[in-house]
């Protein structure tokens, strides 16, 4: 009976590890956030975004790609597809420090999958990459998130 009891308390404990965290949920929602938003873009800012990126993989140019990046486009739609994909992290209540992170690293996976649609385009990156970098990328996000979350 003892032997069983230990069983039964391991079996629930795994359980519970097995459970994702909160952080894990936030950076599931905010990858999928990003890539909506990139299918919310117009035609025109989603081209000038990846030329940017091209531009940054080519020489490095950090004010071109963040200068591509302050258009009114880019939060109207992370932000259109907030109701969506960010329903549990940006559920029934957050302050606003929470809402400016969310935003901030949402924003960091667009950019992240506009630089990889681009390598990929050019063959910078073999898809074995693709996959290493794509998880690199989330891992990071993670970690991240486990500071406010």
């Amino acid at each position: 009976m003892r032997n069983f009891l230990l069983l039964v308390l391991l079996l629930f404990m795994n359980q519970a590890n097995a459970l994702p965290t909160r952080a894990y949920v936030a950076t599931e929602e905010q990858e999928r956030s990003a890539l909506c938003a990139i299918e919310e873009l117009p035609n025109t800012v989603h081209q000038n975004l990846l030329d940017a990126s091209l531009r940054f993989l080519s020489d490095q140019d950090r004010i071109a790609i963040s200068e591509a990046y302050q258009v009114d486009d880019v939060p109207r739609s992370l932000t259109r597809c907030y109701p969506v994909h960010a329903a549990i992290t940006l559920g029934k209540s957050y302050s606003e420090r929470e809402f400016a992170h969310f935003y901030d690293l949402s924003e960091r996976f667009m950019r992240f999958h506009l630089l990889l649609e681009v390598a990929k385009k050019s063959g910078r990156l073999t898809p074995k990459q693709i996959g290493k970098a794509k998880e690199a990328n989330f891992e990071s996000m993670r970690k991240i998130n486990l500071e406010l979350y």
